[in-house]
């Protein structure tokens, strides 16, 4: 009997392994169909909206020639910028940022970077037998590694016809001989080449998911069906299944009668029996035993409870406490920093020649302007502080020209200088390149620093704002220098820290909050940067703000950095 239920085991297997075998081999072939179309048509998608957007540069570039080539006095002056330098600088910015490959070639390229390659000559073959073919894509390997080939094509528009229109051979603004193109012929191509391997990788990580899906699906139906032929093979065994039951459901004092003819079915019912003595021995200490945990467990239910009872109270403290923070920082933000900023723009306007104040009082307009600059700035250090975690959560970045920007600067903080006797020399390095940066943060920071450096001055003093780029070439440097008292070296390390006021800039100037260097650091940490210190006590200070062009956190569009 036992030789039989083998053989009928080791058929099921067998021929249920070969099924599924069969079922996962089709569905494979079928999903790896499926994966590839998929593939293909993201890619396409892909290279389509890319060529729309280049698409745009080039439109946008041509339609403001005229606002490009003309001074505001309406005379004609060539940039050298036209919708191709665009499209192709934009082009060259893209390939530098990503592992994407564009171009725009032609048969007959100005330029020898432009030829094209073996590939987009038959593009370009294929748009020249039919103008109607509105792109040209194929799956290529390269190098053992697949990328898909996208060319759409380039008609003569009206405003190519004033660099490469008629007539043949005459020498355009850019230097070049024109090629006698006309309205409507094929100018050339936009070439895309999108790496496919990464695409490929996750469909063939899709496509083992399915098979895996698959596969433990047709598992679960061969354990269904094994276990329906163990049921229907064993069936002599369902009186020992049902005692089994019993036992299970409490009546552990079951005994089997020891009648069945075969020796297994005997050593079967004799360790049944035993087993049933046993836990039957086992019960009478299991009453009392769960008799005293059930007894613990309810002890520590009710210290838990009571737990849960202060944590909650606990919790609805802490919840009024933020309420109170949060009613204090709308009122202060309200009832000090608007009338505030109201008072700083009244000051300035009444700074303008229509008042005709004199000279003494300009000069008392512009300390109170000042103060109440240097006022509000301690409010903002108090409020940005305290709302540091939205901070975090919420960055603005945008493209900041360091140039306009420490300019901007420099306006900001003149009455301050003014009524100290201080003076700001401004050193911008006009090489400096545009930056991503957050405009309100950075303004916080800087101008913390600044209203330092002019405090801590002597009357009379010079505070630099320099700003100049790194050797990498990837960061911008920004520097405030004075030359007033200092801070002493056992204090720098401390200086950063929250409410932080050393003893030597206390006995200079004792107002303040203690907040400004504190924001300085966090803010360069959000912008991406660090900020430094060098001073001596005595002879002045240098505090240097490293930004990079593009931070990590910054969005992923790219700019021109030029």
């Amino acid at each position: 009997m036992g030789g039989k239920e083998l053989r009928i085991d080791v058929k099921l297997v067998v021929l249920s392994a070969v099924l599924i075998t069969l079922i996962i081999a089709v569905v494979g072939l079928w999903s790896a169909k499926t994966h590839e179309q998929q593939l293909r048509q993201e890619l396409v998608e892909q290279a389509r909206g890319f060529a729309q957007q280049m698409d745009a540069v080039w439109t946008f570039v041509d339609a403001n020639q005229n606002r490009i080539n003309y001074t505001s006095d309406g005379i004609y002056e060539f940039k050298g910028l036209h919708c191709s330098v665009a499209a192709k600088a934009v082009a060259q910015l893209f390939n530098r940022s990503t592992d994407y490959v564009v171009k725009f070639t032609r048969t007959d390229p100005r330029n020898p970077g432009d030829a094209p390659d073996e590939w987009e000559q038959g593009a370009l073959a294929s748009f020249e037998e039919d103008p109607a073919i509105g792109e040209y894509y194929q799956l290529v390997e390269n190098d053992e590694a697949m990328s898909l080939r996208y060319c759409t094509p380039l008609t003569v528009e009206e405003g190519c016809l004033s660099c490469h229109g008629a007539p043949k051979g005459e020498i355009d603004i850019t230097g070049y001989a024109k090629e006698g193109w006309s309205m409507g012929d094929i100018a050339g191509a936009l070439s895309i080449s999108i790496p496919a391997e990464r695409y490929i990788e996750s469909y063939n990580a899709a496509l083992a998911r399915d098979l895996v899906y698959y596969t433990l699906a047709m598992c679960a139906a061969l354990a269904i069906l094994f276990f329906a032929v163990r049921h229907l093979i064993t069936k002599p065994l369902h009186s020992v299944v049902e005692s089994l039951g019993e036992v299970g459901r409490g009546r552990i004092d079951m005994k089997l009668n020891n009648s069945q003819s075969t020796k297994e079915m005997s050593t079967m019912i004799n360790a049944f029996n035993t087993m049933t003595d046993e836990l039957d021995d086992l019960y009478g200490n299991l009453e009392q035993q769960v008799a005293d945990r059930t007894e613990r467990l309810q002890k520590l239910s009710e210290q838990a409870i009571a737990q849960r009872e202060e944590i909650k109270k606990v919790n609805e403290r802490l919840q009024q406490e933020s309420a109170y923070k949060s009613d204090f920082l709308a009122t202060m933000s309200h009832e000090l920093k608007t009338p505030l900023t109201a008072t700083i723009s009244y000051l300035e306007a009444l700074q303008s020649k229509q008042f005709n104040l004199s000279d003494e009082e300009k000069q008392l307009a512009s300390s109170a302007e000042a103060s109440s600059k240097e006022l509000l700035l301690i409010i903002n250090n108090i409020l940005e502080t305290s709302r540091s975690k939205d901070i975090k959560e919420k960055m603005n970045w945008e493209v900041i020209d360091v140039l306009d920007f420490t300019e901007y600067l420099l306006q900001e903080t003149l009455p301050l200088a003014r009524r100290r006797n201080v003076t700001i020399v401004r050193k911008a390095d006009p090489a400096c390149p545009l930056i991503y940066s957050d405009w309100g943060k950075l303004r916080h920071v800087l101008l913390n620093l600044m209203s330092n450096a002019i405090k801590f001055s002597h009357e009379g003093g010079i505070v630099e704002l320099a700003a100049r780029i790194c050797e990498d070439g990837k960061h911008v440097q920004i520097a405030v220098t004075d030359h007033g008292i200092g801070i002493a070296r056992e204090d720098l390390d401390s200086i950063f820290d929250r409410f932080s006021q050393t003893s030597h800039w206390g006995n200079a100037n004792p107002d303040g909050s203690g907040l400004g260097l504190y924001i300085v650091k966090e803010y360069a940490q959000l912008l991406g940067g660090e900020v430094a210190v060098e001073s001596e006590l005595g002879k002045g200070s240098a505090f240097f703000l490293a930004l990079p062009t593009h931070p990590e956190g910054a969005p992923s569009e790219q700019h021109t950095a030029y």
